[in-house]
């Protein structure tokens, strides 16, 4: 007895040794990670199933087209079936031109061509309504020949959308480019840290193709270590087959600008170039809950979702208020900005969610859009 009583707790002391060990060996090797190559995992076992929670968002099987510059795009097939889901809701315009949703005729000459571009706030039709959709319906009862192109997309920063204007959006020949964005630059949520034009499913894609999208169960931190240094050593190898081996990733040189200058400094580059090519350039600051007063007059309902929210993002109100308070003082000196975060104070009732409105509070947003396009140098577009 006293011999088998021995052997069981020669077990579990071994067993003890050998998973701490294990666990030192591991934790040792996420710190050279985080050092080195600025990613790590759980120590030991890997519970996480992705490192960066925001992918989660848009990782649907709609959004399974893969683009070299701007990560992943929904696939328009895809797209229509996860509409059908919505079988409660007819949709007036559903029309697409690659990785845009078009309202209006393509086939006429028009007289007044929008692109707008943004986040999943813009995008259609992921959430049933949006914004623009209802702002090419105010356009449309003015001036019949008008085609606005949406190319807002779930998780575009205003690093996306200044790549999209370059390569798509200026082929399009628009009169008139509107950006609605904000949320999705604030904290870098949307964007890897020291790379702010690199998205995290661009990341995602280069490990891939480099072969370090396998993320090891056990001891992961030590087998992303070892296959990620075996990486580097191919670096000074010369290839001995036909074919190139990959070697590693390079990202460009690290860039530590705040979210809120990265954003300055994308839209004076989309101004910059709408005005190069006669465009005239417009931006809103868009509302999100948790800037401004909207909070105070929010539904119950709105309330608890934005305190659940934060409980388990405990940092967000002040990443919010970080990104917020510098974005508006910025738009004041910007004669291209629009600061639509009061737009929505003394209302309620208006969010799906902490970031994405409702029909009537994208309706809203369309008619501050409408009415200040009316009341601009644009108003000669409108006359009939």
């Amino acid at each position: 007895m006293k011999i088998m009583k021995k052997k069981i707790i020669y077990v579990f002391y071994l067993a003890f040794v050998v998973s701490t060990s294990l666990f030192c060996i591991d934790f040792a090797a996420m710190k050279y990670n985080e050092k080195e190559f600025n990613t790590s995992f759980p120590c030991l076992l890997n519970t996480q199933l992705k490192t960066n929670k925001n992918a989660a968002n848009v990782n649907h099987h709609a959004f399974n087209i893969i683009d070299p510059h701007l990560g992943t795009l929904w696939n328009s097939v895809e797209h229509e079936n996860l509409v059908k889901n919505y079988k409660d809701i007819k949709f007036k315009h559903l029309n697409y031109h690659d990785n845009f949703v078009y309202y209006g005729d393509t086939k006429i000459k028009n007289d007044l061509v929008i692109v707008t571009l943004g986040g999943s706030t813009t995008m259609a039709p992921w959430y049933p309504s949006n914004w623009s959709e209802f702002l090419y319906d105010h356009l449309s009862e003015q001036k019949p020949k008008v085609l606005l192109y949406n190319g807002g997309m779930a998780g575009f920063t205003s690093n996306q959308e200044l790549i999209k204007l370059i390569r798509d959006g200026l082929g399009l020949k628009p009169n008139i480019v509107i950006v609605y964005d904000g949320i999705n630059d604030v904290g870098s949520l949307y964007s890897l840290p020291g790379h702010p034009m690199v998205s995290p499913y661009q990341k995602e894609l280069m490990e891939y193709l480099v072969g370090l999208d396998s993320k090891p169960f056990f001891m992961p931190n030590l087998m992303y270590a070892i296959s990620r240094t075996s990486l580097e050593n191919r670096k000074n190898e010369p290839s001995k087959d036909s074919y190139v081996k990959l070697a590693g990733i390079s990202y460009g040189p690290e860039d530590n600008t705040t979210p809120v200058n990265q954003w300055i400094r994308n839209h004076r580059l989309m101004h910059t170039i709408c005005k190069e090519f006669g465009i005239k350039y417009l931006m809103f600051l868009q509302p999100t809950m948790g800037v401004g007063n909207y909070l105070a007059s929010s539904t119950p309902t709105e309330k608890k979702m934005y305190e659940d929210y934060i409980k388990k993002n405990e940092k967000y109100p002040d990443m919010l208020s970080d990104f917020y308070d510098g974005a508006r003082r910025a738009c004041g000196n910007l004669a291209y900005c629009i600061d639509l975060t009061n737009a929505l104070d003394g209302k309620s009732g208006l969010y799906t969610d902490v970031r994405h409105l409702n029909e009537e509070g994208n309706k809203i947003i369309a008619s501050y859009i409408y009415q200040y396009l009316r009341s601009q140098q644009v108003n000669q577009m409108f006359e009939k």
